[in-house]
């Protein structure tokens, strides 16, 4: 990514800051506007609430006042003790030009005597409402809900008037109704009701909006339909027969008043309404009043509001942009020239002796800043030609003394070949002659003297196999030895080190196990053979020269993956701590003297075998055996491409 100029940071710092302060500035005003606003509607829609309220008692009241007008108890008692229903009509008739609605006549026991809206002789599906009649004249006012069934009994004229269309039939009918009683004396002959139908009232919906306008009304039952609604409004249509949220009409159903905001659409638009719930007689919820108006009527901010407050902030976004560039170009002109103070020493050795500032206005920081930058340039360039002739005096040093150790070095292979050579040639006189005594060509020897003789010869054995090694070390440590690659069969070589070894084995009573899977002792790889043997020897001979008696050796075989194999030696020796489980991998190293003392030798197995392993381009480590003892890990390539002494011929 391209690196920008301090000038962007602080641009783009400002911007960040100035956004965040005017989003969090807006965020403040919309939430408190909104706040505000949800309460004020939701107060003026209490109030409209209360309008719609009132708009029913006036149609009730209107049917009270029209029912009192018909005439006194006695006429009406008379007209039913004389079955007069032709009369009993033309009152009603009368009744419902003066203020229409829903009337009947009832005798004592609810059959209907007269009505437009059911067929005389029925059984009126109310007639409950009698038996709250007390003893007076008072008349009673209740909501109440007539059965989809008892609608479909009625009269055309009144289904038509309930049913929302021509294919429903199943919807009750909520009616606001005024009873008043009829008495014979101080028995109760029947009752003349009156009331006003709520399903498909454009008359209670007109009423309403004309006194409450940009709201809407509407009355739902039970079960949250809809039967009366003027839903209407820009993207609100939600008129009869449709259903309200289940939330609102199962609160009221609980007897509460509903308050709140209302997903309407599937735009996101949103509507707040109030809704109470309606009871009947018995003080039981029926359904629900409701009115509410979108939230986007509600808007309090106009265009001209919005229009003025967007050119404000653009106006301060200007005003702070050119302040922001006045300031910028006053710190950053002399960070360039700082910039190209320090290019110019970077290029040159030698820097000017001052730095003059074109513009008076330098902050006091960049100031000092040049002044010591100017300084530590001079005192870097003086240190740099004192650090440049150190340098080189110490690199003539090193390659003197590089020189003088390379020397050294080929000294001390070169002695420890000749005198390796110069000790074999005594050594191998007395081990012969040692022989010939112990098989006694020259006469019997007692048995202190073979003793003696076998001291002899096993410690002769013993020197002539440690000058071998030093001899074998010599020729790896000048990289005179090759390797020569051919296919070998590695279960073959395992198994013949085996039996190498197998007397040693069999001398201190251990166990030599080796573990190869069936399916792998078939496998080969491309290696010297002879080397790899004396890999092995070394190993196996570590494992049961540092193993206890009566303990197992364990030599395993596993392919890591297609292109290498694992071999691993696992003893219960005496093991080695975590510090000197690489220094044991160094000539003549030991983890300390009393192993020369207690298991011989001089510290060059290992070191053998990591040079033995390397011409392989392998790994070799150790690993703590979690039972005791030690595990030598070794990884060898199936086909090493390069030998690790650069010497490699493949046969």
């Amino acid at each position: 990514m391209r690196r920008k100029p301090i000038a962007f940071y602080i641009y783009i710092s400002f911007l960040f800051i100035l956004i965040l302060t005017l989003v969090t500035l807006g965020s403040i005003i919309a939430y408190h506007n909104y706040k505000t606003a949800n309460k004020g509607v939701i107060s003026r829609l209490d109030v409209a609430l209360s309008v719609a309220k009132d708009q029913m008692l006036i149609h009730e009241t209107a049917i009270e006042h029209t029912l009192a007008g018909l005439g006194n108890c006695n006429e009406l008692n008379s007209l039913i003790a004389g079955k007069d229903y032709h009369a009993m009509g033309e009152l009603l008739k009368r009744a419902d030009n003066q203020e229409p609605g829903y009337y009947l006549v009832v005798d004592e026991n609810g059959t209907i005597l007269c009505s437009a809206d059911h067929p005389a002789g029925a059984t009126w599906e109310l007639r409950y409402l009698l038996d709250f009649f007390e003893n007076n004249s008072a008349p009673l006012r209740t909501t109440e809900i007539l059965s989809a069934d008892s609608v479909n009994h009625a009269l055309p004229s009144f289904r038509q008037s309930v049913q929302l269309n021509e294919k429903s039939d199943n919807i009750p009918a909520l009616l606001r109704l005024v009873l008043f009683p009829i008495y014979d004396g101080t028995k109760l002959q029947g009752a003349i009701v009156g009331g006003f139908l709520i399903n498909n009232n454009n008359t209670l919906a007109h009423d309403y909006t004309s006194a409450v306008p940009d709201t809407y009304l509407s009355v739902s039952t039970g079960d949250g339909m809809r039967i009366c609604s003027n839903i209407d409004i820009g993207n609100f249509s939600y008129l009869e027969g449709s259903f309200q949220n289940s939330e609102l009409y199962e609160t009221t159903n609980a007897g509460k008043r509903w308050q709140g905001k209302i997903l309407m659409d599937e735009r996101s638009e949103y509507g707040i309404i109030v809704a109470d719930p309606l009871y009947n007689i018995k003080h039981e919820v029926v359904g629900n009043i409701g009115v509410g108006a979108p939230t986007y009527l509600f808007a309090d901010l106009g265009y001209n509001d919005l229009l003025f407050i967007v050119m404000i902030t653009l106006f301060l976004i200007f005003i702070g942009a050119f302040v922001l560039r006045v300031l910028c170009y006053r710190i950053t002109a002399p960070l360039h020239k700082l910039q190209k103070f320090s290019r110019s020493i970077a290029k040159d050795s030698t820097p000017p002796n001052n730095i003059f500032w074109d513009n008076w206005f330098v902050p006091i920081e960049i100031q000092e800043l040049s002044e010591d930058l100017l300084t530590m340039s001079q005192k870097l360039i003086a240190e740099n030609l004192i650090l440049e002739e150190r340098v080189q005096e110490r690199t003539q040093y090193l390659i003197h003394t590089i020189e003088e150790l390379e020397e050294a070095n080929k000294c001390k292979s070169a002695f420890l070949a000749n005198m390796s050579h110069e000790l074999r040639t005594p050594l191998n006189s007395i081990i012969g002659f040692a022989s010939i005594l112990h098989d006694e060509l020259f006469g019997e020897l007692n048995e202190k003297q073979k003793q003696y003789i076998f001291v002899i010869l096993d410690s002769g054995n013993h020197l002539l196999a440690l000058i071998d090694d030093i001899l074998h070390f010599v020729k790896l440590d000048r990289h005179v030895e090759t390797i020569s690659l051919k296919e070998v069969n590695v279960n073959d070589i395992i198994e013949n080190v085996s039996m190498s070894v197998m007397p040693l084995v069999q001398s201190k009573d251990q166990k030599l196990v080796i573990d190869i899977k069936p399916e792998d002792t078939g496998l080969t790889a491309m290696w010297d053979a002879q080397k790899i043997r004396q890999l092995l020897l070394n190993m196996l001979s570590n494992a049961i020269k540092f193993t206890p008696e009566n303990k197992e050796i364990r030599i395993q075989f596993r392919p890591a993956n297609e292109a290498a194999y694992f071999i691993s030696v696992i003893d219960n020796g005496i093991g080695i701590e975590d510090e000197f489980k690489k220094k044991v991998f160094h000539p003549f190293e030991q983890v300390n003297s009393s192993f020369t003392r207690n298991y011989q030798g001089v510290g060059l197995g290992l070191a053998i075998c990591r040079e033995l392993v390397e011409m392989h381009q392998g790994r070799i480590w150790l690993e703590d055996n979690p039972s005791g003892g030690l595990i030598v890990h070794v990884v060898l390539p199936v086909r090493p491409s390069v030998s690790g002494n650069g010497n490699l011929s493949e046969n």
